[in-house]
């Protein structure tokens, strides 16, 4: 066996990209223009412009141009003035992740002080800068609409669809990639990706469609790039409330405004409706969102320092499809999001994150009349982020960003054969050995077999045993009701039928007379569940960004920086197919080893850990002209898989 260093290899591209915009992680905007004399058209250098209700603000240079870098997306009040001047007020000054806001000022001339001019900015039709395929959300846009996800934001987007996960410009949904408050969120494993924020928390959504700049190495058909709200100077309390349960109605009339079918096949077989295209009575998803948040300063004294905002969302729904054989299950997920800015005269430090859990079922019509023994899947995802933005001058900045992410999937058979709320097969502590509910071990006189657990060494907690065995061996396997016959001091007929799925076709008899021949189908009994009995994947991300923009001149914006990031991704599955087949799906497995045991596959993969990481280097021009805008930049990517190929095919462990 040998180290696998250089697959994904080096790589260097060189581009001049007119035309081309920008996608990378970016959180801020930056506006610019330029102030003249309103009577003679001359430029006024040293002239004061500043956001009002902040820190930022610049003066003009000797030929009355200004820029001002690293302003978080919003509306504000720009004001400009000059000793001389009457002071000018331009108001609704609209700023974007990524883009430049345009702002010119006429000063007039005065020879005693004046009330200021006060006008209203108006969002150009024509956008200049905007050189790439973007459009642009912004969260109070959203509060009068039916929009319940970021997701649901994104697909309103022309090129852009939700089926099974997000496509944009016809990608798949691994190719497509979610940006939160600057750090990539995503599944190193499978490159899904996640944006757990609850709506509420949305300051603005850009979807990138084509065009992608080059601190954005990782994007094949679009980017998602999300910026979450700040805290205001005033506490705002926010709560919103949205379902499409509509059952109080009526079932007739929630029948007209949800037509939705469910499983028409199912209600068939349970005797409720023969009409497959009668919408009345059916099964409805049901959904229920409850979003909250609550921003403003951190301290009631310190209005323009600490400022925090959280928000949080609890969805829960029946699904489309019924997804349990009982009634009041609800998949059920739960958002919680924050944000705390610290802001000083040239540096903001700021820390964000979510934290998102759902419990859910899926729905297979083969399975319809044993739902329950279908998968249950949690997944969990936590996000953490940091950095600082470094204002070394009016035209330069730099920031820093740090990201570590994990996600913690699970999905598992959850056999209960004797209903006392305990899984009878189990590995809650992830060291390889499987926990065994302890019922299983009562012997025929209802006496617990210590004898048999001692000789073992099995552990008792509580509920269930832990054996020193794994999914594979024949003492687990003999136990289990899908592949094995059960415990042997059990008596036959508790046992009976184990080891094989209950499948009988189906077939439905409609008050017409006519026959319909529903499928074969698994029936609902102790022995009959996935094939899929245990499932998890954590993973764990830590990335580093920095980056340096300065406006060097008034026609070239510079860009540089790095990233880094290191990936530590664990998977082990339990497949027991059928024909006593069984597959393993491992990557890092954290099994523990059984002492005493040859040297073996547990061993192996504790001797060769997998832990991927990439770098990346990169530098661009944006050159803004009159009429034209260009970018000219190279990227360097490095890609360690820290992974292991075969040397030798006849002795792959060696």
């Amino acid at each position: 066996m040998k180290r696998n260093k250089w697959w994904g290899g080096l790589w260097l591209v060189i581009a001049i990209l007119a035309g081309v915009g920008m996608i990378y992680a970016g959180t801020t905007g930056k506006i610019a223009g330029r102030v003249i004399d309103a009577q003679t058209g001359d430029p006024l250098p040293g002239a004061n412009i500043v956001i009002e209700g902040t820190h930022m603000g610049t003066a003009s240079d000797v030929d009355g141009y200004y820029v001002i870098l690293n302003v978080p997306p919003g509306t504000y009040t720009l004001k400009a003035s000059m000793l001389g001047y009457q002071p000018m007020v331009v108001k609704n000054v609209v700023v974007d992740a990524d883009r430049t806001t345009e702002i010119n000022f006429s000063l007039k001339q005065t020879a005693i002080v004046t009330e200021e001019v006060v006008v209203t900015a108006k969002e150009p039709t024509i956008k200049k800068d905007l050189t790439a395929s973007v459009t642009i959300v912004k969260g109070e846009e959203l509060e009068n609409l039916p929009i319940n996800t970021v997701a649901d934001v994104v697909t309103q987007q022309a090129g852009v669809i939700n089926r099974g996960g997000l496509h944009i410009r016809g990608g798949r949904p691994d190719e497509v990639v979610y940006v939160v408050d600057g750090v990539e969120v995503r599944d190193p494993y499978n490159n899904a990706t996640m944006a757990g924020i609850p709506l509420v928390a949305m300051e603005e959504a850009s979807t990138f469609k084509g065009g992608f700049d080059v601190d954005q190495g990782t994007v094949a058909s679009g980017a998602i790039n999300v910026v979450t709200r700040e805290g205001r100077d005033k506490y705002e309390f926010t709560t919103r409330m949205t379902t499409s349960d509509l059952s109080l109605l009526g079932d007739k009339l929630f029948a007209f405004f949800d037509a939705n079918l469910g499983d028409p096949y199912l209600d068939a077989l349970e005797g409720k409706n023969f009409d497959f295209s009668d919408p009345v009575g059916r099964h409805k998803q049901k959904q229920r969102i409850t979003e909250i948040s609550l921003g403003g300063p951190l301290l009631p004294s310190w209005r323009k320092g600490a400022k925090f905002f959280v928000s949080s969302e609890f969805n829960n729904d029946a699904g489309r499809f019924p997804v349990s054989n009982d009634p009041h299950w609800r998949n059920w997920t739960e958002n919680y999001q924050w944000k705390l800015t610290l802001p000083f005269s040239s540096i903001k430090f700021f820390t964000s994150g979510f934290w998102r859990y759902s419990k859910t079922r899926d729905y297979d019509p083969n399975w319809r009349l044993a739902l329950d023994h279908l998968n249950i899947t949690t997944d969990k995802h936590i996000q953490l982020t940091g950095g600082m933005d470094h204002i070394i001058s009016p035209k330069t900045y730099w920031s820093l960003r740090f990201g570590y992410y994990k996600r913690d999937n699970r999905f598992y058979n959850f056999e209960d054969v004797d209903n006392d709320g305990v899984d009878d097969f189990d590995d809650r502590d992830l060291d390889g050995f499987v926990e065994i509910d302890i019922d299983y071990f009562i012997d025929s006189l209802g006496n617990l077999m210590t004898h048999l657990l001692d000789s073992i060494g099995a552990e008792i907690h509580g509920g269930y045993v832990e054996v020193p065995y794994y999914w594979w061996e024949s003492f687990v396997t003999s136990m289990h009701p899908r592949v094995g016959g059960g415990p042997k001091w059990w008596p036959v007929s508790k046992r009976q039928g184990w080891g094989q799925s209950s499948q009988v076709d189906t077939f439905v008899v409609t008050p017409d007379g006519d026959t319909i021949d529903i499928g074969n189908l698994y029936l609902l009994d102790d022995h009959t569940w996935d094939r899929n009995v245990f499932y998890v994947r954590q993973v764990k991300t830590f990335s580093l960004k920095w980056r340096l923009q300065s406006q060097v001149t008034r026609n070239h914006e510079i860009l540089t920086g790095f990233e880094y990031k290191k990936h530590d991704v664990m998977r082990y599955g339990i497949d027991y197919a059928s024909g006593s087949n069984i597959y393993l799906s491992m990557n890092n497995p954290p099994f523990h080893r059984r002492p005493g045991d040859p040297y073996n596959v547990v061993d192996w993969f504790n001797d060769h850990p997998c832990k991927p990481w990439a770098f990346a280097a990169y530098a661009r021009d944006k050159i803004e002209m009159e009429g034209m805008v260009a970018k000219v930049g190279f990227r360097l990517d490095y890609f360690d898989p820290g992974g292991w190929v075969i040397s030798d095919p006849d002795d792959p462990f060696v």
